[in-house]
């Protein structure tokens, strides 16, 4: 009975995903020519344009700079090693997340967080980059470093050089070895770019982008999400009221702008 009622959940929460993305490919296209026109006349003051939540784990938005399309993936929408396990994994509330839950780990030694998109959803001839989205605990350790990469899922060729893209990241702020090193946002979480790719004009492949720790026990990891968004591009989905609410309330704002040179695409997959 119970083999039944999983497999039963399992189709359920594919058909769920599948009216997701069904939402966002039928988002109508005379509006989204708006946004992006309303998008780019705010180009000077960098705003972002209308957030739209297309499930209660999935929002999105489209770029202040070039109207590029981005997506929020709530924790709920990723693959937690253990997730689901109250020993290792707590879901909580957060009163500055988006989303009516985010994660917060308990204790694990195997820390493995997967974020996966279509590429069919998100805008051509781009190079598109993922950020895992997360605050520290006041108590947490073995929080360092960590492997991030990308590919395709179930694509040979495309994956074939998906090892040699692997990096290190560190989610403890002011680290100063190699790697890349996680930054404030201006909504007070943290993001660490864990992957990026290109989408070529016509693609409609799904792709992950995955964090994983193998050693040391680990603890008070608070994860929101992963978001998807052009690199090198500050985050849509932080809106200036909610900055200026920040501000007024005495909590510290924190700009998370890079000065980065582009060098063109070499590949589907940049490299860091």
């Amino acid at each position: 009975m119970s083999k039944n009622y999983d497999s039963w959940e399992k189709l359920v929460r594919a058909v769920m995903r599948r009216d997701q993305l069904r939402q966002i490919a039928l988002l109508d296209s005379a509006s989204t020519r708006s946004s992006i026109s309303s998008s780019r006349s705010s180009t000077t003051n960098n705003h972002p344009t209308e957030i739209t939540p297309i499930s209660g784990s999935l929002i999105f938005s489209l770029d202040g700079m070039n109207g590029n399309k981005c997506y929020m993936l709530g924790a709920r929408e990723l693959l937690i090693a253990w997730g689901d396990n109250t020993v290792y994994w707590n879901w909580i509330s957060d009163p500055d997340s988006r989303f009516a839950e985010v994660a917060l780990l308990v204790h694990v030694s195997w820390l493995d967080i997967i974020g996966k998109i279509n590429t069919g959803i998100l805008s051509p001839s781009v190079t598109y980059a993922g950020y895992l989205v997360f605050k520290l605990a006041e108590k947490y350790e073995g929080l360092k470093s960590a492997n991030a990469i990308s590919k395709f899922v179930n694509d040979e060729i495309a994956d074939s050089e998906a090892e040699k893209r692997e990096t290190i990241v560190h989610l403890q702020p002011g680290y100063s070895g190699n790697g890349q090193v996680a930054v404030r946002r201006a909504d007070g979480w943290m993001e660490i770019e864990i992957g990026k790719f290109y989408v070529d004009e016509g693609d409609d492949k799904e792709v992950e982008v995955r964090l994983l720790s193998t050693k040391h026990r680990k603890t008070g990891l608070i994860v929101e999400g992963i978001e998807f968004r052009p690199e090198f591009i500050e985050t849509p989905f932080v809106s200036p009221q909610y900055v200026g609410n920040r501000r007024r309330n005495g909590r510290g704002i924190f700009s998370n702008m890079r000065i980065s040179q582009y060098f063109g695409n070499k590949s589907r997959f940049s490299s860091s």
